[in-house]
């Protein structure tokens, strides 16, 4: 075999094998060459396609893209873009195409083509893109709801300061009573955000999903409309899930409220279900911002509807904080439950047409070993217990000082306060061993808690150390070791809260 016959062969096989679209064409755009992966692109065998015009792989209102081409490549020019040709069985298929001039004597006697699919890219970009959107959202949420909670704490913390110098069931304790339970609503809110962000309070323990799934929906069943029928298809066995359980009540809470609300005043169904099964890939590829989780068994919730369901649209934008479709509404119910998976390290996925109702399914790891914290009981009010000794209080926000103090000073305290982790090492080495316990900021300029930590312990080894902070538990421990912090207070608190915790603290 010569040489030129072994590169012909050579060059034929590479077409033939390559992953991408290459495409002969005479100079007015007459394809000429086919390669199998054409075929599979486009879904035409090389039979058809060769003889056809270029235009054809072109959505006929286009097709002057396609002669445009031809006409730079007559004059030599090689052209590198970005088009929407025709998929097979309709729609449109994106592709990044370079089309080359074939010379011969120096002069252009036909044409190459390499088309490659952009999809993949397409769908890469996309992820990559919601998941900086998530992420900056989520930042977003997270730090306004931190802010949020240092100044409820304030509102709060004042008021159950108060309520100790006024008479219960007085006009002065009924306002002030107001205030704590606004302001504790508005704490539920900033939870919300917390949610989203992937960092609410969890609580985590054991939990009955088929119970808890059957309690929700039942306590919901009075508030729907008297047409819109429920029905279980429980699992008859299945694991319990670690998950905090109040957080998980929302989720359910959430989205049998939205089935209710998608069926509206018609008559319906709701189909609360749950089941033991495997993700695989596919599957939580189908999910929301969840292909990065890994297969395996998870526990499944779903809730289903024959309400009205939503076009694609609408489905792409259901989770995004604030968007609604109601009229009233604050659009953070499932951008919350959509948090709440996310933090138990769950998957969502929504399946739903216009007019053929909607069916949301939550998947939750099955096996999961989330150590629960265990939390005090709320105190009574009569609780007469004070405490001795001093208490140094770092935040950065002065308001919460003052509360503190001023909380920290009824309960029997003396008190001490600092703005930062720097002022706080000073203020411990000119107070010593006469500090009991610190309330220690996380979140501060200069120096925070957790790198202020280390030296206050080396100061004051006997001194407890309750760590304050807007975010939940698990993240704002994370950066201490084990051991280091002796209790952990969510803002906002009251004062009930402070007598609670170092009331154990003190061993009474």
């Amino acid at each position: 075999m010569s040489d030129s016959r072994l590169l012909q062969q050579l060059s034929s096989m590479i077409v033939d094998s390559s992953d991408d679209a290459i495409l002969g064409m005479a100079l007015d755009g007459t394809i000429v060459s086919w390669n199998p992966a054409a075929e599979r692109m486009f879904g035409r065998g090389r039979a058809e396609a060769v003889g056809r015009p270029l235009a054809w792989l072109w959505p006929a209102a286009r097709a002057a893209e396609a002669e445009e081409l031809m006409r730079a490549v007559r004059r030599g020019e090689r052209v590198r873009r970005e088009v929407a040709l025709r998929r097979p069985g309709g729609g449109e298929l994106e592709v990044s195409l370079t089309v080359s001039p074939v010379a011969h004597g120096g002069h252009p006697t036909g044409a190459s083509a390499i088309l490659r699919d952009m999809s993949e890219r397409r769908a890469l970009e996309k992820k990559l893109r919601d998941g900086q959107v998530l992420e900056s959202l989520g930042l977003l949420a997270g730090g306004i709801a931190h802010d949020f909670n240092n100044l409820l704490t304030v509102v709060m913390g004042n008021a159950s300061t108060l309520k100790a110098f006024a008479a219960p069931g007085s006009r002065e304790w009924d306002m002030l009573d107001d205030i704590e339970t606004a302001a504790q609503r508005a704490a539920d809110l900033a939870g919300q955000m917390l949610a989203y962000s992937g960092r609410g309070m969890f609580v985590l323990q054991r939990v009955d999903l088929n119970a808890l799934a059957q309690e929700m929906a039942e306590l919901l069943r009075v508030s729907m409309p008297k047409d819109v029928t429920l029905r279980y298809e429980l699992a008859p066995v299945l694991p319990k899930v670690e998950a905090d359980l109040t957080q998980l009540r929302q989720v359910v809470m959430n989205l049998v409220i939205n089935a209710a609300q998608a069926i509206g005043t018609r008559a319906g169904t709701i189909t609360v279900g749950t089941r033991l099964a495997r993700a695989d890939r596919e599957w939580l590829a189908g999910c929301v911002h969840a292909a990065d989780l890994p297969e395996g068994d998870y526990v499944f919730l779903t809730v289903a509807d024959t309400g009205c369901g939503m076009d694609a649209e609408t489905r792409a934008r259901i989770f995004d904080p604030f968007f609604t479709t109601k009229s009233t509404g604050r659009g953070l119910g499932l951008s919350a439950v959509l948090g709440i998976v996310r933090g138990h390290k769950g998957a969502i996925r929504v399946d739903s047409e216009r007019g053929r109702g909607t069916t949301f399914t939550v998947a939750f790891p099955a096996g999961a070993s989330l150590a629960p914290r265990t939390r005090g009981e709320a105190p009574r009010a009569e609780d007469p217990w004070r405490g001795t000794g001093t208490v140094l209080v770092v935040d950065d926000e002065p308001k919460v000082r003052d509360f503190a103090r001023n909380a920290l000073e009824i309960l029997g305290f003396r008190t001490a306060s600092a703005g930062d982790g720097v002022e706080a090492i000073e203020r411990m080495r000119e107070l010593g061993s006469a500090v009991t316990a610190v309330l220690l900021d996380l979140t501060m300029p200069r120096m925070s808690g957790d790198k202020a930590l280390p030296e206050l312990r080396r100061i004051n080894p006997g001194a407890k150390i309750v760590l304050i902070s807007g975010y939940n538990e698990q993240d704002a421990v994370r950066n201490f070791d084990g051991g280091a912090v002796d209790a952990f207070v969510k803002k906002p608190f009251t004062v009930d809260v402070l007598r609670v915790v170092l009331k154990r603290l003190s061993g009474a």
